[in-house]
């Protein structure tokens, strides 16, 4: 079983206990521009994947693989649909997620299984032209050396 962390501060942590969920921060807010660019090569690498799959969804991939590409040449920033990213790593001490995250050595490093974190079943919903939300489906990636 491998082990990704998840560093954070004592309020955070806090209210994953409470609320039994970790949430994920709007891509567009993240405080290393690093993860952005990881963040979206990552999600069009995973669309890019679920393309060749057999399946009726298929095509609808491949248009949506395509505006993401027609937008990759543009400003991130603009892009008008929220994504939301959690980040993991597969480093249980290490001294910049301590400063970044852990409140500079006094929060935590929480541990979750990779394989169960692959399978989870994110919720995920879109505004439609209607204004109301609709269900999507979530695709969930590891960083490298993870499966």
């Amino acid at each position: 079983m491998a082990i990704v962390y998840h560093y954070t501060d004592t309020q955070a942590f806090k209210g994953v206990i409470e609320n039994a969920a970790l949430w994920a921060t709007d891509f567009r807010y993240l405080n290393d521009s690093g993860e952005l660019v990881y963040t979206w090569n990552e999600f069009v690498e995973r669309l890019d994947h679920l393309v060749d799959q057999p399946g009726d969804h298929s095509e609808a991939y491949r248009a949506q693989l395509e505006a993401l590409r027609l937008m990759n040449a543009r400003d991130l920033m603009l892009f008008d649909d929220a994504m939301f990213v959690a980040c993991f790593t597969e480093l249980p001490d290490e001294v910049t997620q301590w400063a970044g995250y852990g409140d500079k050595g006094r929060g935590l490093a929480l541990g979750f299984d990779s394989e169960r974190i692959a399978t989870l079943k994110v919720p995920q919903y879109r505004h439609g032209l209607d204004g109301q939300l609709t269900p999507m489906k979530a695709i969930v990636g590891l960083g490298p050396g993870t499966q």
